[in-house]
């Protein structure tokens, strides 16, 4: 995940282009997810260590500090494309978005 995602986002960066597809088509910052989700709860599983598990929320928690700013720099570059992209598909877990029905 952390591979493909990636190649994906350097080959989209270089064109100047906004990638939704593929895994982003899933989660918008895969990079921060396979960390957050899948590498440090490997190494927390690989060594047995449990406080381990602690990093992953402390990342998370930068991860929203820092998504912001990156957020913005989207919006600005891309306007309605990434709003509606963003309206589309979560953050960081790979759930469906559900929508209340108004």
């Amino acid at each position: 995940m952390l591979i493909i995602s990636a190649r994906a986002f350097t080959v989209g960066f270089n064109k100047g282009e906004l990638v939704t597809t593929g895994i982003f088509s899933v989660v918008r910052n895969p990079i921060y997810a396979a960390w957050i989700l899948f590498i440090l709860p490997g190494i927390m599983m690989f060594f047995h260590s449990w406080p381990m598990l602690a990093t992953s929320l402390v990342t998370y928690v930068i991860f929203k500090a820092f998504v912001k700013e990156e957020e913005q720099y989207l919006e600005k570059t891309f306007g309605q494309a990434y709003l509606d992209y963003k309206s589309k598909v979560n953050e960081l877990f790979p759930f469906p978005k559900f929508r209340r029905q108004s």
